[in-house]
Parts: structure tokens; C-alpha cells; sequence
């Protein structure tokens, strides 16, 4: 596995830009796609195998929607219940580690106000770059783009 990524929405069964997204990693066999409203709906995580496979990868992918500019509530748990114990291990070091972010606005709904997206997800990506990971940027899909999703640049973003 190249790439592992965790997915999360708090309303995954009512979704149809990120199933589709979701579905499209699923054909790309050097990633990993934990969809953990699927494998977690009760929020009982099975740390140990988590662990294992944020181990074996080289990049670490979350993709999420951005709700009320914050991560689902499941993905800051998976957050809390598997990296905790190990954050202090050397195992990050020059793994990647990026977002996938949707939204349900517009570019410009989430910019302005002396504010731009790497702003509103810098506590995300904090954490990361303390553990000397390499970061990659945001990789994010506006309003605008759900009726022609861009595929061939997300399959690049998860696999570079």
C-alpha cells in the first residue's frame, strides 16, 4: 500500500459527490480506502488494525466534507483513538500527509475575511508537520465543480 486513505461523512448514505470520489479510489490499487462511516457507524474503532496500516503507508490521505469548518465528528475520534498512542513514535517522518476537502459552497465562501482555505484547515495540518511528515497541499472541490468532478487530478493527488 502507497497510499492510506481515511474518509469520512457524517451523512455518507445521503452523499453523491464523495461516494462517487470514494468509488473512484477504490479502483486504484496502491490505495488503501478506509471509509469509516462504513467500518465505524458505532464509533468503535479497531485501533490495532488502524495502527497497522497508518505503519505500512507512505502517504496519508483525509478526505472529508467540510462542515462548519471542521473535520466529521468520526474522523477527529479515529484521530484521537489511533494516532494518540503513537505520536510520539518516529513513523511519520517523511510520510505524506494532505486533504481531500468538499464543499457545499463556493471558492468564495470560504475565503475572504483575511481567511483562505490552508487557513481554515492549518489545525489539521499542524499536528502533521510536527511529526516531519511532507505536506501536501489541499486538494479541494467546490459547488461549482460537483457536476464535473475532476477525477483524473484526484487520482494524481492521491497517488503523488
Amino acid at each position: 500500500m502507497q497510499t492510506l486513505l481515511l474518509f469520512a461523512h457524517s451523512y455518507f448514505k445521503d452523499s453523491v459527490v464523495n461516494k462517487a470520489l470514494i468509488e473512484e479510489a477504490s479502483t486504484l490499487d496502491s490505495v488503501c480506502v478506509q471509509n469509516l462511516s462504513l467500518l465505524y457507524p458505532d464509533y468503535h474503532i479497531d485501533t490495532k488494525a488502524q495502527i497497522k496500516l497508518v505503519r505500512e503507508a507512505k502517504s496519508i490521505i483525509w478526505q472529508f466534507p467540510l462542515f462548519w469548518y471542521s473535520v466529521p465528528a468520526l474522523l477527529k475520534h479515529w484521530q484521537d483513538e489511533v494516532l494518540t498512542p503513537i505520536y510520539k513514535e518516529q513513523i511519520f517522518k517523511d510520510k505524506a500527509f494532505g486533504v481531500v476537502a468538499t464543499m457545499g459552497g463556493h471558492k468564495s465562501d470560504y475565503e475572504g475575511s483575511n481567511a483562505s482555505i490552508k487557513e481554515l484547515l492549518k489545525p489539521i495540518y499542524y499536528g502533521f508537520e510536527r511529526r516531519a511528515m511532507r505536506i501536501k497541499p489541499p486538494f479541494c472541490i467546490y459547488a461549482e465543480s460537483f457536476n464535473a468532478l475532476p477525477f483524473e487530478e484526484y487520482k494524481k493527488y492521491l497517488l503523488g
